[in-house]
């Protein structure tokens, strides 16, 4: 892997170079990596995971609705660091929470850190649970705006500025400490990357933003929306799905 390549990204620690590799090394390897899993695998790791009572909000994940109850669940796993990402975020999502209903539909937002710097975005973030789905909005809105954006040329410029925002939002200097540990706690990028690894593993997942629609009526079924910002084609898969 091509070194400046790396240190552009932040990149420099070997545990850091390791995680990028193992990371990135689906898409690189996309032509000749195996099939996907069955779809009954997928939709049975989904619903160990997410359908069911142990997929709650707050596990790295931003649950709008009941997925238990919902008939379609839309899955969308997102990394802090994707444009397209911060997109549907700040343009699609809030035209899709109109739909979401206690038994018609539920939304779970997942975080899929694509890089080393989304890692440690994703752990500041989560670290403050109780400002965390805010903290995340913030983050994706502001990367929109150039002149606001946290992402900046080196990894430390990112997080330094990323730090800023989050303390600007904490309301009492334990939230703002909160945010400097967990930035810096290893087993809270372990528990990340962890979920990331399982994620991809059993979804076969390749790029960020992915975006699918589990429908829970017979057939249950996985239906993949390929165009993240296609809203026209998310609203009607949607509606189908719930007949609404």
């Amino acid at each position: 892997m091509d070194r400046t390549f790396l240190k552009q990204r932040g990149v420099s620690s070997w545990w850091e170079k390791a995680a990028f590799f193992m990371m990135t090394v689906g898409i690189c390897f996309k032509v000749t990596a195996s099939l996907p899993e069955k779809e009954a695998d997928k939709i049975r790791y989904i619903k160990d995971q997410y359908i069911s009572e142990k997929g709650r909000e707050g596990d790295f994940q931003e649950v709008l609705g009941n997925p238990h109850q919902a008939q379609a669940v839309l899955f969308v796993f997102t990394s802090m660091t994707c444009p397209v990402c911060a997109r549907f975020y700040t343009e699609i999502l809030p035209f899709l929470k109109e739909y979401v209903s206690e038994e018609k539909f539920a939304i779970i937002l997942r975080d899929y850190p694509a890089d080393p710097l989304s890692l440690k975005a994703s752990a500041m973030i989560w670290g403050n649970k109780n400002l965390a789905l805010r903290l995340k909005r913030e983050a994706y809105a502001l990367s929109t705006l150039p002149e606001f954006t946290w992402i900046k040329k080196t990894e430390a410029e990112s997080l330094a500025k990323l730090e800023r925002y989050c303390k600007d939002l904490c309301a009492s200097d334990h939230e703002k400490k909160n945010i400097e540990h967990f930035l810096k706690d290893k087993t809270l990028l372990q528990a990340l990357f962890n979920k990331r690894v399982q994620d991809k593993k059993h979804l076969n997942i390749t790029e960020v933003p992915t975006v699918f629609l589990f429908v829970k009526q017979e057939p249950r079924k996985m239906i993949t929306i390929h165009d993240a910002l296609d809203l026209p084609a998310l609203r009607e898969a949607i509606l189908k799905a719930t007949g609404k």
